[in-house]
């Protein structure tokens, strides 16, 4: 993977020059990748041959174990999230593994992708740090009439009434 310390949400898009950045190995923690006591954003990319896919597969992104919070892209596209990066209120997500669905209408079918993630660590080790990670298909999901895994946006109710305001909402 292609690594580099910092924050530009720019870092996401397909056609980003990464040459520059550092190779690191996923799994580990960047703090064993020589990055050591380095606590804050990181973002990590790579890129893939989406000629490889079968169009009428449906496509998961694992992540494995990512310390603390993530956000996962495809193509520029928002594909999940785990815990909360600041400058809102941070919140890890460390021990939880990271699946996130790749929706077929992100993934260019002909030609180059491009998969970023960008991870917040607020102590201690950091980054993508153990699991299997990789693209799987969802082989059994053929029967599958409508995938509603990904990001669901949700808001509380107090006794059943609507909720109309906007800020009320977030992305889960």
């Amino acid at each position: 993977w292609k690594f580099h310390v910092g924050d530009d949400r720019s870092w996401a898009a397909v056609n980003f020059d990464d040459s520059d950045w550092d190779g690191i190995q996923v799994p580990a923690a960047w703090e064993d990748r020589g990055f050591n006591g380095y606590d804050g954003f990181a973002w990590y990319r790579i890129q893939f041959d989406g000629r490889k896919l079968k169009k009428d597969d449906v496509y998961y992104l694992n992540l494995g174990f990512i310390d603390d919070a993530d956000e996962a892209f495809l193509n520029d596209k928002l594909v999940g999230f785990s815990g909360q990066c600041p400058p809102t209120k941070f919140k890890t997500a460390y021990n939880s593994e990271r699946k996130y669905v790749l929706p077929s209408q992100y993934i260019n079918y002909t030609g180059v992708n491009a998969i970023a993630i960008r991870v917040f660590d607020g102590m201690n080790r950091g980054g993508i740090v153990d699991g299997e990670i990789g693209i799987f298909s969802m082989n059994d999901a053929g029967g599958l009439l409508i995938n509603l895994q990904g990001i669901w946006s949700f808001a509380k109710s107090k006794s059943g009434e609507r909720v109309t305001d906007k800020n009320e909402w977030q992305n889960i």
